[in-house]
């Protein structure tokens, strides 16, 4: 940043300012004496009189336009600083709190423009606090990390994962990349071409990666082990995604609703039943699904195929989530633990159910009397005996 003496033109700066001071209309005075400060000398430096000599109530914006918020000199050329923007996309009021450490706000009753000059300032100003700010990251970033690389472009890669910078992005969603390749990949995405089918089943994918990760769905070994069940899995990543029955964590949120998913791919379904869009017809009735695979679960209600077979005791379901669920019964797994007491529960409404014991709720209400219940079979009970449902 360049500032040469004809730039510091602040009256803190520049003493040969003081002699065009009786030319200065400061604050929309009327020509009275003032002070150095230019204050008149009626004010005694007291706020209130100023604000009273300008006309101006609490409310009223208590200076003139053409008083420039920075220098405080009149001038015809201003910009208004909540309006105007530096070319990275802030207010010039937000470059000039950053510069100063000063809160400017729409609602403070100073000025709300600045000269040209001083506008020159604030943003060289922020542009070298900027670049320091920078080159400081970037140092302490190699003083931090030891890594080498045989390249350049190499390190320029490996920077990005410091800087966090992702300068790739996405002409037909809203991600964004660090690095051309994924963003490349990610393309695929959108497109319908699954080129890399399995060896083993008739499935096919859109990225190869995705096709490395399904493999192992065929292989026998189960290596990845819960710490908290005894469940195996084939792939680390569905180890990952069962670890958050456990944990309660919900990573992925609804950006319209407050709901949240355990699995990315369930945020996605998800968000298209903010939209009308219901592509698939069941030609049986009359209803319409958002997938392809809800239509395809919903026809066994009409053609009654039960594809899932138990292999403990030749129980067959409808629904894949059917028979995962009945399978506790065999394994005896309890993933559903209570965070204020030991128990653990088979299923999520088992834990829901045993939850009201903790919050003192009894929404279970006698409509013979006034008594309520924590558990709707303890209100079944109840009923039985009830003497005011003889009346």
């Amino acid at each position: 940043m360049k500032l040469g003496k004809d730039q510091s033109h602040s009256p803190a700066l520049n003493e040969s300012t003081k002699d065009d001071s009786d030319n200065v209309e400061l604050y929309g005075s009327n020509n009275e004496p003032s002070t150095d400060d230019g204050l008149s000398k009626s004010d005694d430096g007291c706020p209130e009189n100023l604000l009273k000599r300008n006309g101006t109530q609490k409310n009223e914006r208590p200076f003139n336009s053409t008083i420039c918020r920075v220098c405080l000199m009149n001038n015809e050329t201003m910009v208004n600083i909540f309006d105007a923007k530096h070319e990275s996309g802030i207010s010039i009021a937000s470059v000039i709190s950053k510069c100063t450490g000063y809160k400017v706000e729409l609602e403070d009753r100073l000025p709300k423009n600045i000269c040209e000059l001083c506008l020159q300032d604030a943003q060289n100003a922020f542009d070298i606090i900027d670049t320091y700010e920078r080159s400081h990251q970037i140092f302490s970033f190699f003083i931090d990390c030891s890594k080498s690389f045989s390249s350049k472009s190499h390190l320029k890669t490996h920077f990005l994962t410091h800087t966090g910078e992702r300068a790739y992005k996405c002409s037909q969603c809203s991600k964004t990349f660090k690095q051309k390749s994924h963003l490349g990949k990610h393309i695929i995405s959108h497109g319908e071409e699954r080129p890399f089918k399995c060896s083993q089943c008739p499935k096919k994918f859109k990225m190869n990666s995705h096709r490395s990760r399904h493999m192992q769905t065929h292989a026998e070994e189960r290596p990845f082990e819960c710490s908290h069940c005894s469940k195996t899995f084939k792939v680390k990543f569905n180890l990952k995604v069962h670890m958050r029955i456990h944990t309660g964590e919900r990573p992925f949120k609804c950006s319209v609703c407050s709901n949240s998913f355990k699995v990315n791919a369930h945020l996605t379904v998800h968000m298209q039943t903010h939209t009308e869009v219901r592509p698939f017809k069941c030609f049986v009735c009359s209803k319409t699904f958002i997938q392809k695979c809800a239509l395809q679960s919903h026809m066994r209600s009409h053609t009654g195929e039960r594809p899932y077979t138990c292999s403990q005791c030749n129980k067959t379901f409808s629904q894949s989530s059917n028979l995962k669920q009945h399978m506790r019964t065999h394994t005896g797994e309890r993933p559903f633990k209570c965070s204020q007491c030991p128990k653990r529960f088979p299923f999520q409404h088992c834990l829901n159910r045993h939850s009201i014991v903790h919050s003192g709720e009894k929404p279970f209400k006698c409509s013979h009397c006034p008594k309520s219940f924590n558990i709707n079979s303890n209100l079944q009970v109840h009923l039985r005996t009830c003497s005011s449902r003889s009346k």
